[in-house]
C-alpha cells in the first residue's frame, strides 16, 4: 500500500492536492485496469474491482 501510495502521491488517506487530482486519477485507474487484467481468477477481479482502495468517491454521495 505504501508503494501505491508513493507511486500516486497520495497521502496515508489517499488524498492528493488539487492541482494534480486528474494525473493521480488517471495513474490509479491504469494501476486499476493492469489489475484486473492480471487477475488470475473470478474472485481476483471481484476482489480488485470492488475494493480498489484508491476509487474516485463522491462525498457528497449517499
Amino acid at each position: 500500500m505504501e508503494q501505491v501510495r508513493y507511486v500516486l502521491g497520495v497521502d496515508a488517506l489517499g488524498w492528493a492536492p488539487n492541482d494534480e487530482h486528474d494525473i493521480v486519477k488517471e495513474v490509479a485507474d491504469d494501476m486499476k485496469t493492469k489489475m484486473l487484467e492480471a487477475a488470475g481468477s473470478p474472485e481476483d477481479v471481484i476482489g480488485v474491482r470492488d475494493h480498489f482502495p484508491f476509487q474516485d468517491f463522491d462525498e457528497g454521495a449517499r
